[in-house]
């Protein structure tokens, strides 16, 4: 067992011995409290009866533990999440395996390795010494309180505007388009977002919501159906934080979240019928 205990452990890590030296090394640096478990005693029907005083959870999801029996493994961590706060650690080749596992109530996902201050991302709602979370909200850059808050107001205006139109949700453009028309148009938005990077720096005109909302916008033009793993890649954002905007968008109905008929591990995105009739209507003044 692998712990760092000058102040009191406030982080559990029940992952593999290559993950845990990666995360006790940054934990060591912030001097946050930690212990370590063997996953197996965790992920089991047994785990939760099983688990230590820690503030937080750091489990290990890949591909082979969600293909053992991902219901089971979606309940074990709904158990899991009842008391304490569970951060699923996963690499990025099992991001399209995880749809289910994105219904699991307060579940946190953190997709390793990433960068330092998406971890420290995920510490910053921790209970932990003041001086510490200080030094992590301060370091971390990233606010999860405030992202949520974020995600909470999109999904309300967006929500307003549908209530205020008053339309069907599928009218017809009043321009006529054809779904490849519409398709090229909202592509040629996206490369020219895409383009501003050759000059100014990408995180400057971070607006990961609307960048998910074109890609899926085009793509149901398109016909193609759009997993989990492609739209964190047309978020334009670290993969952990886009993987929150999805979660987010989906939790408050603007996306919809599909299960791959051959295959219920796997997930493809699209908009609701409501956000797509909203786009439609957007690209009606702009065209």
């Amino acid at each position: 067992m692998t712990s760092y205990q000058q102040h009191r452990p406030r982080v559990q890590l029940a992952l593999s011995q290559r993950l845990t030296a990666q995360i006790a090394a940054h934990l060591q640096e912030w001097e946050v409290g930690f212990t370590s478990s063997d996953p197996a005693s965790i992920l089991n029907a047994d785990g939760p009866t099983r688990l230590m005083g820690a503030s937080a959870l750091f489990v290990e999801i890949n591909a082979a533990s969600i293909a053992d029996n991902y219901t089971q493994l979606q309940d074990i961590l709904e158990k899991l999440a009842v008391r304490r706060r569970v951060v699923a650690v996963m690499d990025p080749a099992s991001l399209d395996e995880i749809g289910p596992l994105m219904d699991v109530p307060n579940l946190e996902f953190l997709v390793w390795p990433g960068k330092k201050e998406e971890l420290m991302g995920v510490l910053q709602p921790i209970d932990l010494s003041k001086r510490v979370a200080e030094h992590v909200k301060r370091e971390g850059q990233i606010d999860l309180d405030s992202l949520r808050g974020e995600i909470e107001r999109i999904a309300q205006a967006l929500g307003a505007l549908v209530s205020a139109s008053g339309q069907p949700r599928e009218t017809a453009s009043a321009n006529e388009r054809t779904p490849i028309e519409s398709a090229r148009l909202i592509r040629g938005i996206i490369d020219s977002r895409r383009a501003r990077t050759d000059f100014f720096p990408p995180d400057l005109f971070a607006d990961p919501a609307w960048d998910i909302l074109l890609d899926l916008a085009a793509a149901r033009h398109e016909g193609v159906p759009v997993s989990i793993s492609s739209l964190c890649i047309a978020a334009n954002v670290p993969t952990t934080t886009g993987l929150r905007w999805i979660k987010g968008l989906t939790d408050s109905g603007l996306l919809v979240r599909e299960a791959d008929p051959e295959d219920g591990r796997r997930s493809f995105v699209t908009l609701s019928d409501d956000t797509a009739a909203l786009m439609e209507r957007y690209l009606d003044v702009i065209a």
